[in-house]
Formats: C-alpha cells, structure tokens, sequence
C-alpha cells in the first residue's frame, strides 16, 4: 500500500505541469491513513511510550537530517531554511518564513505531531469506548476542516495537524475496529480516488488542496481491504517501492528544486533515485542497527509487545504490507 502512495507522490509531482498534480495529494491522504492505522496497532499492544518515542525518532530522523545536510551544502543555502524540516514543524513554518527547498517535508511535521499526542490519546480514552471516540473525534475534525477550506484557509486546512489529521483518525479507526473489506470495496475506493483525482485536475486551481477531504474515506477503504487486495499489492516491485518509500519521499522534491527541476518527470525521477540510494546508503543501515539494538532488548525482557518483537495481538506489520499473524513468538519486525 505504501508503494501505491509513493507512486501516487512521483507521479503528481512529476507531471505537475500536466495538471495531474492532485495525484501527489492523494497519495499523501493514503500515507496518512496507512500511519494511522500502523500507529494505532502499535500503541494497542502497549509498548512503553518511551520505546515508542525512541523507534519513532530513531525511524525517521536520520535519514531526514543526511538530507537535509546535503541539501545545504549542494545548494550553498543557510542552514535556516532547515528550521521547519528539523524541527517537523514545516507545516506550520512554510508560508511564514523561507524554507526553500524543503518544502514537501511538510507532511513528516504532521506525521511527527501526530506521533506525538496520539498515543496520549489512547491513554485517555478507555478501549470499550475507542471507537465510539475516534468516530466523534473524525466527524470534529472533519468539520474544522471543512470550515477552515471552504472558509478561505485552504492552506492551513491542508497542512495542519489538526486538520490533515483526519485521514491519520480514519486510519485508526480502520485498525481499532479490525475492519475488512472486501475486494469489491477496494476497488470502489480506487475508483472513487481516481474520479475525484480527474475532477480536481479538470477543476484545476488551487482545487487541489481540497482533494484531501474528499479523499479520505475512499484511501481508507482500500487500507481496510489490504488483505483483499494482498494479490496485487504484495507484487515484489511494489512492496519494494513500498520499503523505499520514505527515502525516496524526502529526496524526489528537495534535490531537485535547487534545480528548478521539482516539476519535472527527469527531475523528480532522479531525486527518487538519489532517495534509492540513501535507502543503501542511510536508511537500511540504520535500520539494521536498531534492529540488532532490538533483538538484545528482547533476550532481556522478552513480551514487551509487538514493538518489543514479540506479539500479543493478531495483527503484525512487515516489509510486505500488512498481515496477519496468530501466533506469538519473536518474530523480526519492521515497524513503518
């Protein structure tokens, strides 16, 4: 699923000069609502929130900050045009201050924010009343949402936590609840997605930033009919698009936008190569790392849940996707 959002981001950005730009909206919704519903299995199995915290920023932060270094030595750009980009907050800091050319990394300040107050959340709130809160939760935040696009603030209803958090909560729900759909319905959540993305291209505009609100129970059918779907989805050239995907997230824009060349098929292709190869170079390794870090954790307190490597639950997440998994014991994880 997650090959399908990065694909989606490649696609719109590439093309944006052919006005298919609002394909890069929907693949951001679908990465939202496949980190809410990840997230959410994750915290319900009840890890520490300090190895929750620690896997989270140990996850995304280094092959962020290589970026960002090499970003500013290319470019020859002030290191405070990074603000936003390092400190996740891009969303809140882009339309404020310069932070040319980091942009994109907007959406990893939703992701960061939302990892932050979501599992306080679920501390909250009692498990026999989860759902019923997550759906008054979603039908609040959709609200603000509308309020804020259709009033006049298109940017922040796009770009905020608050309101792009929708999607995350959509997610949630699809995982608290276990829902599973059929592949019918995940069809249906294709076809919707790629009629509204033909509308909002034919629109044109600033349409676009609107798509998200209208995106978001269509991507959350298709991660609800993953298994479904597991078919298509588990084709080796997805799940590898799939395993690739952050690296090449923060890389296909940043590059080349020193460039002038963020809009463009070629410009956009090799920064999602040089994004391949920070994968090798940065990502992988540091993942390998945790994950030896890991396994010393768990031969010392074994059944610390499913971020400890061991699972109390049915559900697992891998470098596949998504599956199912009935029977605990250590297992190697990958988690997002």
């Amino acid at each position: 699923m997650r090959g399908v959002a990065i694909l989606l981001v490649l696609f719109g950005h590439g093309f944006q000069n052919y006005k298919v730009g609002p394909a890069a909206a929907a693949g951001v919704t679908l990465f939202f609502v496949l980190s809410g519903y990840l997230i959410t299995g994750i915290l319900l199995d009840r890890p520490s929130l300090r190895t929750f915290y620690a896997r989270r920023l140990t996850r995304l932060a280094p092959p962020l900050f290589v970026m960002v270094l090499v970003v500013l030595i290319v470019g020859g750009i002030s290191w405070t045009h990074a603000i936003g980009a390092l400190t996740w907050t891009q969303n809140y800091t882009e339309y404020h201050i310069d932070t040319w050319p980091f942009g994109v990394t907007w959406s990893l300040g939703v992701e960061e924010q939302f990892y932050l107050l979501w599992p306080l959340f679920l501390l909250a709130v009692p498990r026999r009343h989860l759902s019923r809160s997550l759906v008054i939760l979603f039908a609040a935040l959709m609200a603000w949402r509308m309020w804020r696009a259709f009033g006049g603030d298109l940017i922040q209803s796009y770009t905020s936590v608050e309101c792009a958090g929708t999607a995350m909560v959509a997610g949630a729900y699809v995982r608290a609840r276990s829902v599973q759909l059929s592949a019918g319905a995940g069809s249906m959540g294709i076809y919707v997605l790629v009629c509204l993305i033909g509308a909002t291209c034919a629109i044109g505009s600033v349409a676009w930033l609107a798509l998200p609100i209208f995106a978001t129970v269509p991507c959350a059918m298709l991660v609800a009919s993953h298994e479904s779907l597991s078919r298509w989805l588990a084709r080796p050239w997805l799940v590898w698009c799939g395993i690739t995907s952050y690296s090449m997230y923060l890389w296909h824009d940043t590059l080349p936008s020193l460039f002038d060349a963020e809009t463009l098929p070629w410009g956009v292709a090799v920064g999602a190569l040089v994004g391949v190869v920070a994968y090798y170079a940065v990502e992988r390794p540091v993942m390998r790392w945790r994950s030896r870090s890991h396994r010393v954790e768990v031969r010392v307190r074994p059944g610390v849940g499913e971020l400890g490597g061991v699972v109390r639950g049915p559900r697992h997440i891998d470098s596949t996707g998504l599956k199912d998994v009935r029977s605990a014991g250590p297992v190697p994880v990958k988690a997002e």
